[in-house]
C-alpha cells in the first residue's frame, strides 16, 4: 500500500486500487464507501474522538486556510495549486480563493488581527490537547489508525512542508 503526495493530489494506491483526495469526499471516505476498510468502524461512539476529530476538522483546517490563502504570499498555493496554469489564471484564482478564505472565516479590515489571533490560538489550543492525548502512544485511540490519526498527519504533513 502507497500513500503518496504527488505534486498534485495525494491518493492512495494498493495492487489496482486507486484513491484520490479529490474524489468521493476523499481518500478515508472512498476506502469506507468502496469497502475497503472503515477507519471509524470502533470510534464512532467515543466521545473524546468525536470531539477531537471536530476540533481538528475545524479549528486546524482554519489556520491551515488562513496560512495558505490570507497570512503567507501567495507563492506557496501558486507552488501547490497553480504551478501548472498560466500567470494571470493562478493569479486571479489564488486573489479568488483569499477572498473566498477571508469570507469563510469572516476575516474584514476592521477585524483581522482579532481573527487572526484567535485563529492562531485556536490552533495552539488544538496542538496541545492532540500532543496530551497522544501521549507516548502511536495512535491517538486504541492501537490502531484512526481517521483523526490520517487527518491530523494530512495537516501536519502540510504545515511542516508546504508552509514557509
Amino acid at each position: 500500500m502507497l500513500l503518496s503526495f504527488s505534486d498534485q493530489i495525494s491518493y492512495l494506491e494498493s495492487g489496482p486500487y486507486v484513491a484520490y483526495n479529490n474524489e468521493k469526499g476523499g481518500v478515508i471516505d472512498c476506502l469506507r464507501e468502496d469497502g475497503i476498510v472503515d477507519l471509524d468502524s470502533d470510534f464512532r461512539t467515543i466521545p473524546e474522538w468525536i470531539s477531537m476529530k471536530a476540533m481538528v476538522s475545524s479549528w486546524l483546517v482554519d489556520a491551515l486556510v488562513y496560512e495558505l490563502c490570507v497570512a503567507s504570499d501567495k507563492t506557496v498555493v501558486q507552488k501547490i495549486y497553480f504551478s501548472d496554469l498560466a500567470w494571470p489564471i493562478g493569479t486571479i484564482l489564488h486573489l479568488k480563493q483569499s477572498y473566498a478564505a477571508k469570507c469563510h472565516l469572516g476575516v474584514t479590515s476592521e477585524n483581522a488581527e482579532r481573527i487572526e489571533t484567535d485563529i492562531y490560538n485556536k490552533a495552539s489550543l488544538a496542538y496541545g490537547a492532540l500532543s496530551t492525548q497522544l501521549g507516548e502512544s502511536t495512535f491517538r485511540f486504541g492501537d490502531r489508525l484512526s481517521s483523526l490519526d490520517a487527518i491530523f498527519l494530512g495537516h501536519a504533513l502540510i504545515a511542516l512542508q508546504a508552509l514557509p
